[in-house]
């Protein structure tokens, strides 16, 4: 293993490159984590998934932060 990393994270806005990180870390067994950053108000929230259970809640949070609200009318 190059340099001894065994372990690599990403964290981003949209999880867009979550997928190809992943794959990349794994064809170099590197274990790797991923995370979602948040603005909210004033506030950065760093969000990382500890499983695959938790990656889908991260997409979920994500799906639910870039989708437009829809208001009743």
């Amino acid at each position: 293993m190059k340099n001894n990393i065994t372990v690599c994270g990403i964290c981003d806005e949209n999880l867009s490159s979550s997928i190809e990180f992943y794959k990349e870390c794994k064809s170099n067994n590197i274990k790797p984590i991923i995370g979602l950053e948040l603005n909210i108000d004033e506030y950065n929230l760093l969000l990382y998934c500890k499983n695959y259970s938790g990656y889908k809640n991260l997409l979920k949070i994500n799906s639910m932060i870039n989708s437009p609200i829809k208001l009743e009318t």
